[in-house]
């Protein structure tokens, strides 16, 4: 059990791009977290009182496209909330991820689930791919991804019954009675936790009234971010992926105390939405 604990933990930090044993250790236990709960949840399906007199019908099969920044924690819980529901589970991993997919999958494997009932498509995004999640024997597809990706699912396929989780804009506010120090300290934990990967990451920054005119809000939110990252002379206040440097989560500081202390450092501040 330790060893599997390590070995995905390991991938999963080299996939994301996360510390990985201060990112990827909370992440294998959501993994678990998932597999607990959605077993303890299927035994309801068999409860009369629960299900209400109605009848449950599973979907034969089911494909999970999960995305490359979080590879363990979503593709488990996808794959076991379909393992759970009485479905067979086609796990299509990002590409970057394929590795650490092929390892969960071997986890599931060894902890019994037959082959035939869990299989891994590790396959590159294109035809084969579109092929996969139109087939007419796949019954749903869960998708951990971009907006666009689940409109173009379903302009492949109108009638995909699709459990989509797609991406989102998450501000965080700061008002004038809140603490300094807390707010400084969860603004930046937000932002730049996990490699910045996180899909609930603050990616905009408002603060209200008096909060936006506090030098000492200022220095304390600067002063962290320029000692732990390499901003300097930067273009702007951006977190990369580890996958050649493509863009993924901008800081967005709304108030000139902020904007005066970057300048003054050479780091650009994003400022459109």
């Amino acid at each position: 059990m330790e060893y599997c604990v390590v070995l995905l933990s390991i991938c999963a930090g080299l996939v994301s791009g996360i510390c990985w044993l201060v990112g990827s250790d909370p992440e294998v236990s959501e993994a678990i977290d998932f597999c607990r709960h959605y077993a303890e949840l299927s035994l309801q399906l068999e409860d009369p009182t629960f299900m209400c007199s109605s009848r449950f019908e599973p979907v034969e099969v089911t494909v999970v496209a999960s995305p490359w920044n979080f590879p363990l924690a979503i593709p488990v819980g996808g794959v076991a909330a379909a393992l759970a529901s009485g479905s067979t589970a086609v796990l299509k991993p990002a590409p970057p991820a394929r590795r650490c997919a092929a390892e969960l999958v071997r986890a599931f494997h060894d902890a019994g689930v037959p082959e035939e009932v869990l299989a891994l498509a590790a396959v590159e995004d294109g035809e084969v791919s579109r092929r996969l999640v139109v087939h007419d024997g796949v019954g749903r597809v869960i998708l951990t991804g971009s907006y666009d990706t689940a409109r173009l699912f379903r302009s492949w396929r109108p009638d995909m019954r699709l459990l989509g989780e797609t991406n989102g804009k998450n501000a965080m506010i700061v008002t004038p009675s809140a603490d300094p120090d807390l707010a400084v300290r969860d603004v930046v934990a937000s932002a730049f936790a996990h490699a910045g990967q996180k899909c609930s990451a603050a990616s905009l920054l408002i603060l209200v009234g008096s909060a936006g005119r506090s030098p000492r809000i200022a220095r304390q939110l600067v002063e962290p971010i320029l000692a732990d990252h390499d901003f300097a002379g930067s273009e702007t206040i951006v977190m990369v992926n580890g996958m050649g440097g493509t863009p993924l989560i901008e800081l967005y500081l709304m108030y000139g105390e902020v904007k005066a202390l970057l300048d003054a450092a050479g780091v650009r501040v994003a400022r459109n939405l």
